[in-house]
């Protein structure tokens, strides 16, 4: 799974059982994530963790947490 699953307020069940590909952005950066922050697939995997109050890795969500951005 993904290093970051157990801390990342973003992971879902993918993420702690699936290592991520690393993807190059169209600057020349690289990143691995099953769902970036500031995608729709990121908002949506935000959206269910908050709804559920905690993350697939067990991570809990604080209501007034800022989100990452």
């Amino acid at each position: 799974g993904c290093a970051f699953a157990a801390r990342c307020r973003y992971a879902q069940p993918e993420c702690v059982t699936t290592k991520p590909p690393l993807i190059e952005t169209s600057n020349g950066h690289w990143f691995a994530c099953h769902f970036p922050v500031g995608t729709a697939e990121g908002r949506a995997a935000l959206a269910r963790n908050e709804e559920a109050g905690v993350t697939a890795a067990g991570l809990p969500l604080d209501e007034d947490a800022e989100e990452f951005v």
